[in-house]
């Protein structure tokens, strides 16, 4: 396994006002607005136990202009984002690009060749420093399912 776990899900959504509304007042989660990349602009974001879930508009530029609503990304987390890079480079993972990106809250990140994972959108990211918080209904991100016309 490559990483310390997730580190944030990205969703891109249609309106985020009304998703963090409904993540607030029905999943009891509490919202943090943390900065994204170096143009000052915030997101909303939720710690869910050691992860975090991100919400970002349809065409977000974090989340690649993204047209579909729905998980855009994942971020695996790793302290040292130079040592994880070389981790899944000995597993036969490549990076696009190579060179770390800003990321929320003043992390950095580093894309994953998307043919290594399937097509799903990866990251490696240095860890959020947000709270590790859980609402009294939801503990933590427990799994996540991805649609595939090809499971292998």
């Amino acid at each position: 396994m490559i990483g310390d776990g997730l580190a944030y899900l990205s969703v891109a959504v249609r309106d985020v006002e009304a998703v963090a509304s409904t993540l607030e007042t029905h999943f009891r989660l509490r919202k943090t607005e943390c900065t994204v990349g170096t143009s000052g602009r915030r997101a909303s974001v939720f710690p869910v136990g050691r992860t975090a879930v991100a919400l970002f508009e349809l065409g977000d530029e974090f989340v690649g202009g993204a047209e579909k609503t729905g998980v855009h990304h994942v971020a695996i987390s790793v302290s040292n984002l130079e040592s994880g890079t070389a981790e899944a480079a000995s597993k036969g993972i490549q990076t696009i690009f190579g060179q770390p990106e800003p990321g929320i809250a003043g992390t950095h990140r580093v894309l994953l060749d998307p043919k290594a994972t399937c097509g799903i959108v990866t990251y490696l990211s240095e860890p959020l420093s947000l709270p590790a918080e859980a609402s009294d209904m939801v503990e933590r991100i427990d799994h996540i399912g991805v649609a595939s016309e090809n499971n292998a």
